[in-house]
């Protein structure tokens, strides 16, 4: 962080407090959806889906705000924990309400048990690791590709096509992630995680339905 200069930290925090905005208003808006449905596994994966991605939003916008580097610290290890829950919290919903069964809570099972890893370890990937941590995050983001084939049976194609969007947008949002050298680098970065999310929270909204 001490490479960025303090106008782009200021652009972070913007950018992803718009996202944190938005993340409150979609967390009401899915609640509401789930109510026109009469069960609890609708407003369960809903919920955990949006409540993700405010705690993702929020931790991100005080680690860019903050300039105490007792707090700057506490925030990055939050920031790094929410990015786990999130991505997590992204495939909720497609496996609990669409994907269902055996298969479905398998894998249910399985991403939020790589997300509860990560975050007891995240301090030690963060020192130590950073690397490793990012290739962490891709290898559960790329499940997603592995999902194309169950999915594609009860996912109208609209809803798959902004899900596999969604997840390429990510993955080319990396490449600024890492290219520091690039001025605003991290604001670009932040840009295509709020196009990313707002695919994914479409995708959910209109077609992770019964």
């Amino acid at each position: 962080m001490n490479s960025i200069s303090l106008n782009e930290e200021r652009w972070n925090a913007i950018s992803h407090g718009f996202g944190a905005a938005l993340s409150a208003v979609g967390l009401v808006l899915l609640l509401q959806r789930s109510a026109l449905y009469d069960h609890a596994m609708y407003t369960i994966g809903y919920a955990i889906y949006g409540a993700s991605f405010c705690l993702l939003y929020l931790s991100s916008t005080l680690l860019h705000s903050s300039r105490s580097p007792k707090w700057g610290e506490r925030f990055e290890v939050w920031d790094h924990s929410a990015i786990f829950l999130a991505i997590a919290g992204s495939y909720t919903p497609f496996l609990l309400i669409t994907l269902q069964g055996t298969l479905g809570y398998s894998l249910l099972l399985l991403i939020w048990a790589f997300a509860f890893v990560g975050v007891r370890y995240v301090r030690f990937i963060i020192k130590r690791f950073m690397p490793w941590g990012l290739l962490f995050y891709l290898s559960m983001a790329c499940l997603t590709f592995y999902l194309i084939g169950p999915l594609q049976v009860r996912l109208p194609s609209m809803g798959l096509m902004l899900l596999l969007f969604g997840g390429i947008l990510y993955i080319i949002g990396m490449v600024f992630f890492l290219w520091r050298n690039l001025k605003y680098h991290h604001t670009i970065w932040h840009l295509f995680v709020l196009a990313a999310s707002g695919c994914h929270f479409i995708a959910i909204y209109l077609y992770v339905t019964p």
